[in-house]
């Protein structure tokens, strides 16, 4: 679930978004946030469930590792 299909860096942060595209209910995104050259693993993650139920984002567990 954790291998990201983007990754987004700024000057400060890292983002990996990954996602699961098949038809609703079973759609997700899943979404990372790493201090770079500050945090050795993420800090923070959240997942979007399926656009059906136009649900906020939820906070989950961060992954324990960094993959690229």
């Amino acid at each position: 679930m954790w291998d990201p299909k983007y990754l987004f860096f700024s000057d400060v942060w890292e983002m990996g978004v990954s996602w699961h595209a098949t038809a609703p209910p079973g759609d997700w995104a899943c979404i990372y946030l790493r201090q770079q050259f500050a945090q050795v693993k993420p800090s923070h993650a959240f997942e979007v469930s399926s656009v059906v139920g136009n649900n906020e984002p939820v906070a989950i567990t961060a992954p324990a590792e960094v993959y690229r």
